[in-house]
């Protein structure tokens, strides 16, 4: 990483094969309709296709990798990790 020009990074030898992923994501409040948060997910998918923004935002985080949106399955692992404890 530029940041670090002398680190090597922590998969080449004190973890090989190591790999992070960092999860982001569109929140809405409780009760929002499923209604509004489809009108959402098209909304963030468009945006997705916009290949300024999406720079931008790959900028932003400093990933090495092309930022994809979320297939459903995704996006249901997301809200499960953050759905409040019952």
């Amino acid at each position: 990483m530029a940041q670090f020009p002398n680190v090597p990074p922590l998969g080449d030898k004190t973890l090989p094969g190591f790999e992070a992923a960092t999860w982001y994501g569109l929140y809405a409040p409780k009760g929002t309709t499923k209604e509004v948060i489809q009108k959402m997910h098209q909304a963030y998918l468009k945006a997705m296709t916009d290949k300024a923004w999406t720079m931008t935002v790959h900028c932003r985080l400093r990933r090495r990798t092309p930022i994809a949106p979320a297939a459903p399955p995704c996006a249901a692992a997301a809200a499960s990790l953050v759905a409040a404890p019952a």
